[in-house]
């Protein structure tokens, strides 16, 4: 988006963000080790799951967002940026689940119901 200054007919950008995409938190009936798992734990399970031959800095830093926002989200709505929701929602469905569980494919819909929410644009302030 571009904003023109009528005096010099500059264009100057305007300074713009995307809105985060939210992911509600909700108790399931999963359990590890004796513990009850929320989606965000198991969000976080995912996130944290390393490909077979470890992992890049570049994934690393990507996967570190993810987890700093779960964590900072502390049992609450998780909000993701759009490219790093994508990132989590692809670790999601390429995660090797070890047994079928009805919360697993709610929280598998959840995502692809956030997923088709429609992209907004926020003008934060204009650029001097």
């Amino acid at each position: 988006m571009l904003q023109l200054n009528t005096l010099t007919h500059k264009f100057k950008p305007l300074n713009l963000i995307k809105m985060s995409k939210t992911i509600k938190c909700k108790a399931t009936e999963i359990k590890a080790n004796g513990k009850s798992m929320d989606r965000n734990d198991l969000l976080m399970l995912v996130a944290n799951d390393p490909p077979e031959r470890g992992l890049p800095i570049s994934v690393m830093r990507d996967r570190m967002r993810i987890v700093e926002a779960i964590e900072k989200a502390n049992k609450g709505d998780i909000k993701l940026e759009d490219a790093d929701f994508k990132t989590l929602k692809s670790l999601f469905d390429a995660f090797g689940w070890l047994q079928p569980h009805k919360d697993l494919l709610e929280l598998a819909d959840h995502l692809e119901d956030v997923s088709k929410q429609k992209e907004e644009e926020v003008v934060l302030k204009k650029s001097k």
